[in-house]
């Protein structure tokens, strides 16, 4: 099997394989240094997870944050992250919105009193403890039935309507870490340990989950306060 490689930096290699095997182990095998963390690929143009399998020739490229697809996989992967913090921090039963990208990271709302700046430090500080850990982030398809029905035990009216009314919307990928899930549309990365640059800060009436700006992957303080 002859996979032809290429990386965001311009770099490509024909790496032969007498298996299958996933784009991890390829980026392990991958003889030129990689410059950022890679988060997901594009296998024949399709893009994919890094744990899928790959079984027959193909091109593949290797996608960073610079790459608008990695970027929604890592806002996607990091919410989810998040999500478990605010869980461990305050509680399984309290809601959270989260709005729609800010130039300064992900606004989000955590409907309950009694939140402070510590209460940011104490998200962050478990999100940091989840990413350590390097949790896997399991993900399952699930078909618009099956989501249907999901979304029915689970009790949640606000998204079973959000899917009724997508006509179109055909599956949708149950994303869990540990006792941790929701529904997400992106491609995740396969584990926490890849969610390295984040912050946490009290913003206005929320929350302010941070991420680094594509055109600097590796800085946590990207965006200005």
């Amino acid at each position: 099997m002859n996979l032809t490689v290429n990386t965001h930096d311009g770099f490509s290699h024909i790496m032969e394989y007498d298996h299958p095997v996933t784009a991890e182990t390829v980026i392990r095998d991958f003889p030129e240094p990689i410059r950022y963390e890679i988060l997901s690929c594009r296998i024949d143009h399709f893009t994919t997870a890094l744990d899928e399998m790959i079984n027959n020739d193909c091109t593949l490229d290797l996608l960073d944050l610079r790459d608008s697809s990695a970027n929604m996989t890592y806002q996607a992967s990091l919410t989810l992250l998040y999500l478990k913090a605010v869980h461990d921090v305050l509680g399984k039963d309290i809601r959270v919105t989260v709005a729609n990208s800010l130039s300064k990271g992900l606004f989000t709302t955590i409907h309950t009193g009694g939140l402070s700046e510590d209460t940011a430090e104490k998200i962050q500080a478990d999100m940091q403890r989840i990413v350590n850990a390097n949790l896997p982030i399991h993900r399952t398809t699930m078909n618009r039935r099956a989501l249907m029905r999901k979304l029915k035990d689970n009790n949640n009216p606000k998204m079973k309507k959000l899917v009724e009314n997508a006509a179109d919307l055909d599956s949708a990928d149950l994303c869990r870490i540990d006792d941790e899930e929701g529904f997400f549309y992106h491609i995740m990365v396969p584990s926490t340990g890849y969610l390295k640059w984040f912050e946490v800060r009290r913003y206005k009436n929320g929350f302010l989950l941070r991420f680094p700006h594509s055109s600097q992957p590796q800085s946590p303080w990207i965006c200005t306060p």
